[in-house]
């Protein structure tokens, strides 16, 4: 664990754990992040954790990587230039683009 950082206890923290002891290698992590400071900053944290970042800075670029290289989990920023981060997953659920795992989409808006 990285110094001054939060444990790492949560479930999904755990399976990615677990992917790697099984020897599923490093957790191949899409970083669709269009900010250069925070994706360079998931990038190394991913990397300190042992897993291997593929930093893309538009939805576009995380559409074609994400056909082309399969990665193993997505880190998706919603407010995106062009694409919005919703769109991506708009498209990515209605596409044949083959997904090892569901996609889960969490909102934590204002509302009932």
């Amino acid at each position: 664990m990285l110094p001054g950082c939060i444990g790492r206890s949560t479930a999904k923290a755990s399976r990615l754990d677990r992917h790697r002891r099984e020897g599923g290698g490093p957790v191949r992590v899409l970083v669709v992040e269009d900010e250069e400071a925070p994706a360079e900053i998931f990038h190394d944290f991913l990397v300190a954790l042992g897993h291997q970042p593929i930093v893309v800075h538009t939805a576009e670029a995380g559409l074609r990587e994400l056909r082309s290289a399969r990665p193993d989990a997505v880190l998706l920023d919603i407010h995106l230039p062009g694409m919005s981060g919703l769109d991506f997953l708009r498209l990515v659920q209605t596409s044949r683009i083959p997904r090892r795992r569901h996609l889960r989409r969490r909102h934590r808006g204002p509302g009932p």
